[in-house]
């Protein structure tokens, strides 16, 4: 389960350490809700000397930091290049999950009426399989069964 009030802690720092001129461009609500939602008991450190690809940055947040970037600080070139990384990540959810190849990779086959009927056997088959006894558990029975 998502906990949006993490998320925004994380956002909240990741804030900080922006340029005052792209802080300047995100609107004062917004800022005020992240302050505001942000879970106060949550701590969690950005390392400076780390590009924030390489911190612990839950994919959450990095989907908050991707809006805020793209409605309020991101140039229009910005902006065009940000779209096409989009739309080839949607284009690659949608091919990977296509109604369409949802089955070619699955390991079913298809049985005619024929084939089932050929493996079918006369006498009926139990639901719960029977377990046969072995040779051994015979003879301790059996010695069981003498010595009582």
């Amino acid at each position: 389960m998502i906990n949006i009030s993490d998320r925004l802690t994380e956002l909240d720092v990741i804030l900080e350490y922006m340029d005052n001129s792209d802080w300047s461009k995100i609107p004062d609500d917004i800022i005020f809700y992240i302050e505001e939602n942000k879970n106060n008991d949550y701590v969690w450190i950005y390392d400076e000397t780390k590009p924030l690809e390489e911190q612990q940055v839950h994919k959450d947040t990095f989907a908050l930091l991707s809006y805020i970037a793209y409605k309020y600080i991101a140039t229009p070139e910005e902006k065009e290049q940000m779209k096409n990384i989009f739309q080839e990540n949607t284009n690659i959810l949608n091919e990977k999950y296509s109604v369409d190849n949802l089955f070619n990779n699955s390991k079913t086959k298809i049985v005619d009426e024929y084939t089932i009927e050929k493996n079918m056997s006369s006498e009926p088959t139990a639901i719960v399989p029977i377990k046969k006894e072995s040779i051994f558990y015979k003879i301790k029975a059996f010695l069981k069964n003498l010595f009582k």
